[in-house]
């Protein structure tokens, strides 16, 4: 995990409501997945609003499309958090951590590999955050600069 990419910056902080109303907004616009069922969507938020949102047939794609949105928009997504509607994958999660984004969502869970590159990268992962208690997966840096495992109301830190 040596070339996994470590975040700096503490990452903000996001309350299960806040977080279910994110999702519930990321649902709302999927225009497409209402039409088909079948398609993927991705979304950046500063924890309280969405600030770029894509659709596309693959998830990795879908990501692609709002990294690109905040990039172009000469926007660093370092401060910001990626929600998506898929599994978060090994690669989804270095995707993530090359971008430093402080922490990735999902109504899913994350894959194994994906925790791990989480923890390397000092990248939280947020495992069914729309259902049941949301489960958090790696560490962050709390604010006075000591390391500590993620932790959310009603969530149960891994």
């Amino acid at each position: 995990m040596s070339d996994v990419p470590r975040r700096r910056s503490p990452s903000p902080e996001l309350d299960t409501p806040t977080l279910r109303r994110l999702f519930k907004e990321l649902f709302a616009r999927g225009e497409r997945y209402k039409d088909t069922g079948g398609i993927h969507a991705a979304a950046l938020t500063d924890g309280q609003t969405l600030l770029y949102h894509a659709e596309d047939i693959g998830r990795h794609n879908a990501v692609d499309k709002v990294l690109g949105a905040a990039v172009l928009d000469d926007r660093s997504p370092e401060d910001l958090i990626l929600l998506v509607t898929g599994r978060i994958s090994g690669e989804l999660a270095f995707k993530a951590a090359r971008a430093r984004i402080s922490a990735v969502a999902t109504p899913s869970i994350p894959s194994t590999i994906a925790v791990d590159i989480a923890k390397a990268a000092r990248m939280v992962l947020i495992g069914r955050a729309v259902s049941g208690n949301p489960q958090l997966h790696g560490k962050r840096e709390a604010g006075n600069g000591k390391r500590e495992t993620a932790r959310n109301e009603g969530a149960k830190p891994t």
